[in-house]
């Protein structure tokens, strides 16, 4: 069940923000650019920065850290953010639960 409702809500929702996101970006930048009397960028402009950044940028690591942290430490905190969040609004759905400690978050 609780799969179900993550393959027909949440992930189309998150592929709708992300291209959403992309669209109001390059609208964005294409009002500002005809405001400034230039021609402004293409549609996949949005879409062309996203890989861009994902597959040539190169990764710069400060000195003497851990890389592992380092680059894990973004992800553990979105991921704790959504997970706060999702705790959060856990009881307007009014989820039923077998027995009273079905629900366990440890901290």
């Amino acid at each position: 069940m609780a799969v179900d409702l993550f393959y027909f809500l949440v992930f189309p929702g998150l592929l709708f923000a992300g291209i959403t996101g992309g669209f109001l970006s390059w609208f964005d930048r294409k009002i500002t650019a005809r405001v400034q009397f230039r021609k402004g960028p293409p549609l996949l402009q949005p879409f062309y920065d996203f890989f861009k950044l994902l597959l040539v940028k190169e990764t710069i690591l400060p000195m003497h850290v851990s890389p592992i942290i380092f680059l894990l430490a973004p992800i553990f905190s979105v991921f704790w953010a959504t997970m706060a969040g999702v705790f959060i609004l856990l009881p307007l759905f009014n989820i039923t639960t077998g027995f009273m400690c079905d629900l366990l978050v440890i901290f």
